[in-house]
């Protein structure tokens, strides 16, 4: 099973420490041999002694190395080693140090320190502020939004509240009446939608709000931030307001919706409404195309904001066929410096809140330098010593004018030191905070939540068994998936959408819509694998349904009803196999106007 697969690799090698039990294999045969007759001469490891300097390697083979041995050696002995003892001892000396592979072998690994990719950062950033913020909550499996609906255009629970729901979707015409003609004025009504917003993927999403009425949306923001979508106050006949907003994917973002019908301009009864009502909600996905944003993107849950920086980092090195972060070029070092005064600018404008404390609280001071004791701590993933307590905490708020201005240079000496901005700098693989950090940037790509900290500290990292339960414990998390996801997609050679053109003739049904609904299939067919611990891979490649909705559903012969969203149907008498004869990955594999079997038997 896919969960069990990942537990047990974690285990296994994040628990691998020095001084582990292990079995210990009887000494070669030549060893003895070689102590005896060639120590003298050759040395430990045949690196040479004063006697003869030259280090004992070569390019014989085993067989000629074995005849050198019988005729000359030792020198000082010839015949002394011979027969079956050559040999021993040259199986020995070949496989041990004297062979290019041995050479090879022996050669002291080439520690090279490892920056944090792209997409660590921003995973990595936006955890290191969501910790103060209380962390994320666990995905209950709800989907939908939270709805209020409300007999005036107040939202007072007390006085006007009449119902509520959870709504698949906001998207509503309500016509001359109102959501429920017996309870509500057709003229006088409001609807609060809450909960979090689930975007699929990393990238910049354009949202669309739609109606004749007031409206507001806030997204991914403070309560006191103004609204991300704003129509409450109406100026003119606008029906539609956009704004565009970067997201990571397997995150859920704080949302809410708030909608009146009689709240335009003036609030008066005296002044006639539009009779029509409707909104809707819209998005348009990374690579997708303008639609309504689905129920599986919509959560009634609520959760905090997420802090995602938008500072642009020059590409990772992919030449191995993953992103790497083995370069460190000047547009990088800027680009990292640009994202750390993003940053803290995003934390001395949320300070007191982080902080949780007041501008007028007589121990803020102390409050604001155990905030960033913390910050640091959680960043260079380890506790801090006196020395960096000192140069990263007490010594900004010596030298700086106001507690703020502190708080600003702490967090950028954090953000700008290589104990966050490189991997692993401690460099110590029996080190409990080290092995937190190697499994949460293994299955989170970000630094470690409160409980691997907290399992770190009490020393509870420590055996395969306590790696393993962290592991267990972390699988629930939507990073991970989101991050599994991703690797099966930059698997299949999808993770890049391009852009599949077909003959218009002989396809005109091929339209940019379905492109981007062939997309959401694979992605949802994935998601529901990596879901679903009992199947696994062997259900990713062996599926015979293809997940469709009502626009894709006629292109392969079947019948949904209309709006229907992706659900899963079996189609060509059962002859698709999972992924690898997806659709979407076959449009890709394909020439303009016929198949392709070349393409697609490379693939």
């Amino acid at each position: 099973m896919l969960r069990s697969s990942l537990v047990t690799v974690f285990a296994i090698a994040l628990a691998a420490r020095p001084g582990a039990a292990a079995a210990v294999d009887p000494p070669p045969a030549g060893l003895a041999i070689y102590q005896a007759q060639c120590l003298r001469c050759h040395g430990e490891h045949g690196t040479g002694t004063p006697q003869v300097p030259a280090p004992l390697v070569g390019d014989r083979s085993p067989d000629q190395l074995t005849r050198y041995i019988h005729d000359t050696m030792p020198e000082d002995d010839p015949g002394a080693v011979t027969g079956e003892a050559a040999r021993a001892v040259a199986d020995y000396v070949h496989a041990t140090f004297y062979s290019a592979v041995a050479r090879d072998r022996n050669r002291p690994p080439r520690v090279e320190l490892a920056r944090l990719t792209n997409r660590e950062m921003q995973h990595t950033l936006a955890d290191l502020v969501q910790t103060f913020r209380g962390g994320l909550p666990a995905d209950d499996g709800r989907r939908g939004l939270a709805a209020a609906y409300f007999s005036g255009t107040s939202f007072d629970r007390q006085a006007g509240l009449v119902f509520e729901r959870i709504d698949p979707v906001v998207a509503f015409d309500f016509g001359l009446e109102g959501p429920d003609p017996e309870r509500f004025q057709p003229h006088r009504f409001a609807i609060r939608w809450s909960g979090s917003l689930l975007p699929p993927e990393t990238g910049v999403y354009e949202f669309v709000l739609r109606t004749q009425h007031a409206v507001r949306l806030r997204l991914n923001q403070d309560w006191q931030e103004p609204p991300f979508l704003d129509g409450w106050v109406k100026s003119g006949d606008e029906e539609e307001y956009r704004g565009r907003l970067r997201l990571l994917g397997g995150r859920p973002y704080p949302l809410v919706i708030e909608f009146s019908k009689a709240h335009q301009g003036v609030d008066s009864h005296r002044h006639p409404p539009v009779a029509r009502a409707a909104v809707a909600l819209l998005w348009k996905p990374p690579h997708g195309v303008l639609e309504t944003v689905p129920e599986r993107c919509l959560s009634p849950q609520e959760s905090p904001p997420t802090f995602v920086v938008t500072t642009p980092f020059p590409a990772d090195d992919r030449s191995m066929g993953y992103d790497r972060g083995t370069g460190v070029s000047p547009a990088w070092f800027a680009a990292a410096t640009d994202a750390a005064v993003e940053t803290a600018d995003h934390v001395v404008a949320r300070l007191d809140q982080l902080a949780q404390t007041t501008r007028a609280a007589p121990d803020r001071g102390e409050k604001l330098r155990a905030f960033c004791g913390s910050f640091a701590e959680r960043a260079f993933r380890h506790p801090l010593t006196a020395d960096r307590r000192g140069l990263v905490v007490e010594r900004p708020f010596a030298d700086a004018p106001d507690l703020d201005t502190a708080v600003k240079r702490s967090v950028l000496l954090a953000l700008g030191s290589p104990r966050f901005l490189f991997r692993e700098a401690t460099g110590d693989p029996a080190d409990p905070f080290a092995t937190a950090a190697r499994l949460s940037f293994g299955l989170y790509d970000s630094l470690p939540d409160a409980a691997l900290r907290d399992a770190a500290a009490r020393g509870r990292l420590v055996t395969p068994e306590q790696v393993a339960g962290e592991a267990e414990r972390m699988l629930a998390d939507r990073r991970v998936r989101a991050k599994l996801r991703d690797f099966l997609l930059h698997w299949l050679r999808v993770a890049e959408p391009r852009e599949i053109v077909k003959d218009r003739e002989r396809f005109a049904a091929f339209t940019p819509a379905v492109v981007a609904d062939l997309r959401t299939s694979l992605l949802v067919a994935v998601d529901e694998a990596v879901a679903d611990p009992s199947a696994g891979f062997r259900r990713l490649l062996t599926a015979e349904e293809v997940w469709l909705n009502d626009r894709l559903a006629p292109l392969y012969g079947a019948t949904v009803a209309a709006g229907a969203d992706f659900h899963p149907l079996r189609i060509d008498d059962g002859l698709r196999g999972g992924v690898l004869t997806h659709p979407y990955v076959m449009s890709m594999l394909a020439s303009v106007d016929e198949s392709s079997p070349i393409h697609r038997g490379v693939f």
